[in-house]
């Protein structure tokens, strides 16, 4: 239950965001984040946490969105598609409202989308990484999901990849939206007007 405890869900039809319940983290919680994320201590994930708050409530917005004005059919039972929509858009929503607005000093909004494109560039590799014995098939499917905007979903690949570690396919679906909204922030043009997003 510990890696569904620590992701964040977006309800449409509340219109409501549930985020980990971090002061209540155990030290199950923290274990999970070393194991699969590598962290060296709790204040490693305390922050990464934090960022969080700045990065992550975009992309459940954009689900939020979703399922406000789309009444959107995904057939796949991890919403692969709609999953690729709202990341490709994440950190573009998320550069557009720091600039409008983000609290402490003026250099803040900046540490932000380092920590997003760095958390990117981790993603990435995690996904290239991916697997000892899945020989490139993990990234090879985030490639095929990434570049068909979220039609092709990569879920059998990594359920095949990942074996019985259901925690393993939850982290490679976390890594792929952070790696495509990435993408989808180095590929946009930030020009363009409010009346595009």
């Amino acid at each position: 239950s510990t890696p569904y405890e620590i992701c964040w869900e977006a309800n449409s039809a509340e219109r409501t965001i549930v985020m980990p319940d971090v002061p209540n983290f155990g030290e199950r919680h923290f274990q999970h984040f070393a194991d699969r994320m590598g962290h060296k201590s709790r204040g490693q994930t305390l922050l990464y946490q934090y960022l969080g708050t700045s990065v992550i409530p975009c992309h459940e917005v954009l689900h939020i969105v979703q399922g406000i004005h789309g009444d959107l059919l995904d057939p796949d039972e991890c919403s692969y598609a709609m999953e690729h929509d709202a990341s490709r858009l994440n950190f573009v929503l998320l550069w557009r409202i720091l600039q409008r607005s983000c609290p402490g000093p003026a250099w803040a909004k900046w540490v932000v989308m380092l920590e997003a494109v760095n958390g990117s560039m981790r993603a990435l590799g995690r996904l290239r990484a991916g697997g000892a014995s899945a020989d490139g098939r993990v990234y090879s499917a985030y490639r095929r999901w990434a570049d068909s905007f979220g039609l092709e979903s990569p879920l059998a690949e990594y359920r095949a990849a990942a074996g019985d570690d259901a925690a393993e396919v939850l982290a490679w679906e976390g890594a792929s939206k952070f790696a495509v909204a990435g993408e989808g922030l180095a590929v946009c043009d930030l020009s363009s007007s409010q009346l595009d997003l």
